[in-house]
């Protein structure tokens, strides 16, 4: 199979993924709708092309160093705790005119996507795990490791998008206080997982 057919159907293993950037993701789209949702997908899609081209490239071994992985660990944590906590006690709101400028600019929700998946040590972990199967299992030149993670990136971006739409579709069912409680169980998941990752590190 194709290098870039096999990366299409590969990504198609996200689908099933839940952790932070999904809460994030599906988060937004409800709040804001499909637009942000859109710009936060597009901030987790980029965060993947960074980690695809620092493995393509061979410095992927940057994260996954012992030396490095208690601060990087700790980053992650207080990103992850702060997303949580400002989630939790913001005040909740749905915006039913996506064309109504309402102070949130596009960069800062490709930031927000881009943090919540660069931080993640599980992504990192994936990117390496995934460069190593790769190489082991398949014969594939630079070449078409480079088509393999393009329709990789292609169908997780996509999907992404998809998760967006659906969410945002939910939108006219929902409430301020359906809302709130949302906010609420999200920013308690994101310190979950902040607080999991200082367990599992031994801090």
């Amino acid at each position: 199979m194709p290098a870039l057919i096999n990366g299409l159907f590969f990504g198609l293993v996200f689908v099933f993924a839940i952790g932070p950037s999904f809460f994030l993701l599906i988060q937004n789209s409800i709040e804001y709708g499909f637009r942000k949702g859109a710009y936060i997908a597009l901030g987790i899609s980029l965060s993947d092309v960074l980690f695809v081209a620092l493995t393509l490239i061979g410095l992927s071994a940057i994260f996954s160093n012992p030396e490095n992985s208690t601060l990087f660990t700790l980053i992650a944590a207080s990103i992850l705790a702060t997303f949580g906590i400002y989630s939790f006690v913001k005040k909740p709101k749905i915006n039913n005119d996506e064309t109504i400028v309402d102070g949130h600019g596009v960069l800062r929700f490709v930031a927000k996507g881009f943090l919540i998946n660069i931080f993640n040590p599980t992504i990192v972990l994936f990117w390496i795990t995934l460069s190593s199967t790769i190489s082991t299992s398949y014969n594939y030149s630079w070449t078409e490791k480079r088509y393999f993670f393009i329709g990789l990136l292609i169908t997780i971006f996509s999907t992404d998008l998809i998760k967006a739409f659906l969410a945002n579709h939910v939108r006219t069912f929902v409430t301020i206080r359906s809302i709130k409680i949302f906010n609420r169980l999200v920013g308690g998941v994101l310190v979950i997982f902040a607080l999991s990752l200082i367990f599992k590190m031994g801090l």
